[in-house]
């Protein structure tokens, strides 16, 4: 966090707000990496009952 030093900001005050949204929005691109990294556990997931499908559906129709 040491590149937001270079913001310039002569307002203490203002460069704090600059400081914590940036903190603030780092952490919501973290979060958003972890939720979407484990698609098949938690409370919002994604059943893998489709891609079984599709993978049965292209086995079927490469046959011999």
């Amino acid at each position: 966090m040491v590149a937001t030093c270079l913001f310039g900001a002569e307002n203490l005050k203002l460069h704090a707000v600059q400081i914590s949204l940036l903190c603030f929005l780092l952490t919501l691109v973290l979060v958003a990496i972890a939720d979407i990294d484990s698609p098949f556990r938690g409370p919002v997931h994604v059943s893998p009952d489709g891609f079984r499908y599709a993978i049965e559906t292209m086995d079927r129709e490469s046959g011999p």
